[in-house]
């Protein structure tokens, strides 16, 4: 039911286009946009097309918010009978007028507001506790989420239908539909528990014709078990071989100072007489232990390192391509070294 809006009202909402006029030439496009928008508008809400109006309205204040433009839409609201939506644009421009100064528009504003509130219309949606403690749930009124502060609240809402719908992971969506009627009426709406939503059985995969349904049918060649599993392989064979480099290196080390400890040997050997020899044959072979007890640190250390590598190249090789080959250092009291053991 249209509330009549005073004589007064009208003149004010409908003097609002000049001033949004200077706002969108200063303003540029955008601007200009919305004042046309508002002017259409305004134009259709003089025929009583409302239904036509109030969009390019609403369009005009979204693009770029104006008291005036404000207060023109919930005047069109109000000729449609959607009497929440003027109230709420009432009260809202009222608020916008008291902060720019316009005590004029402020006040009418505000009787509208009072007008329609006496004779708004209301919806409380309860929510079943079942559903209310479920993790995620969302409830729609018309598309829009409710906050769950005003759950169990009477809020204004428009006459005519409205569309309530819950959802939750998990849960079956719920749909209702609720009439709300011109003028106080007062309606509530329950949303029931959620019901446990449907789990589809996992898909089955036809088994394949055994050989002896169809022999001429054709076999599939047999694939890898465990696919995943190679890109694994593959990384434990790659340290494998970098491990194994480094083991090598040890072990050419190693050769390094044993073929010195033996040379520093040679070079003593010319002064002594067994354990008795002279000077430089003494720190010769000083010299032959320490470059000796380094070959033997490089030997057990690399020879480690290329065994461990080795073990793990063969670890990350495919079952059906292992060989039961391993190096295992191999120390002495005089020498050392390592040795591959094992069959290919």
């Amino acid at each position: 039911m249209l509330v009549r809006a005073s004589a007064g009202f009208l003149v004010l909402v409908l003097a609002c286009g000049p001033m949004i006029a200077t706002s969108a030439r200063a303003q540029g496009d955008g601007s200009a946009m919305a004042e046309t928008l508002f002017r259409e508008g305004r134009r259709l809400m003089d025929q009583k097309r409302f239904d036509d109006a109030c969009p390019k309205l609403a369009e005009s204040h979204r693009m770029d918010p104006a008291t005036g433009t404000l207060l023109a839409l919930a005047l069109c609201h109000e000729g449609q009978g959607k009497t929440a939506s003027a109230w709420a644009e009432y009260s809202d421009a009222a608020a916008r007028a008291r902060a720019e100064g316009n005590k004029s528009r402020e006040d009418a504003a505000r009787q509208r507001a009072a007008a329609l509130e006496a004779n708004l219309s209301r919806l409380t949606i309860r929510v079943a506790n079942e559903s209310a403690s479920l993790e995620g749930l969302e409830i729609r009124r018309d598309g829009v989420v409710q906050p769950k502060a005003s759950w169990g609240m009477s809020v204004p809402v428009d006459p005519g239908d409205h569309r309530i719908e819950a959802s939750a992971p998990g849960r079956k969506p719920l749909r209702l539909e609720v009439k709300i009627g011109a003028a106080r009426d007062s309606k509530e709406t329950l949303v029931p528990a959620l019901a446990a939503a449907d789990i589809a059985p996992a898909p089955v995969t036809p088994a394949a014709p055994s050989p002896a349904a169809d022999s001429s049918a054709p076999v599939a060649p047999a694939t890898q078990e465990s696919t995943p599993s190679q890109g694994g392989s593959s990384g434990l064979r790659a340290a494998g071989w970098v491990v194994g480099g480094l083991g090598l290196i040890g072990i050419g080390i190693g050769s390094y100072f044993a073929i010195q400890a033996m040379g520093k040997k040679s070079d003593s050997d010319a002064d002594c007489d067994g354990n008795v020899c002279g000077p430089q044959a003494f720190q010769d072979r000083t010299d032959a232990v320490s470059a000796g007890n380094r070959a033997t640190i490089g030997f057990v250390v690399g020879g480690v390192l290329a065994a461990g590598g080795l073990t793990m190249v063969l670890l990350g090789t495919s079952k059906e391509s292992r060989t039961s080959i391993r190096l295992a250092p191999s120390v002495g009291i005089n020498a050392a070294g390592f040795s591959l053991q094992g069959r290919l």
